[in-house]
């Protein structure tokens, strides 16, 4: 339950990035496609996800994309 929380959450993150005006994200150095293309693996590739990899990127990329978000926030709300 846990694995399809998390992946979910990742579809979840990029649909609301999808909602926001391109010129607000470009102001904003990080690669937001990476963003995307994780979603279409989850969604398209289900079966060849490989937690180990899901795991490093909470660790590794999560944080950083944490920290850009808000900084939009409290830069542009």
């Amino acid at each position: 339950m846990t694995i399809h929380a998390v992946l979910f959450n990742f579809t979840v993150m990029r649909e609301a990035i999808v909602h926001v005006e391109s010129d607000l994200l470009d102001k904003y150095k990080y690669p937001w496609h990476r963003v995307r293309a994780f979603r279409n693996f989850i969604a398209h590739e289900y079966f060849n996800i490989k937690l180990d990899i899901v795991w490093k990127i909470i660790e590794n990329d999560l944080p950083e994309v944490k920290l850009v978000i808000s900084e939009i926030l409290n830069k542009e709300f």
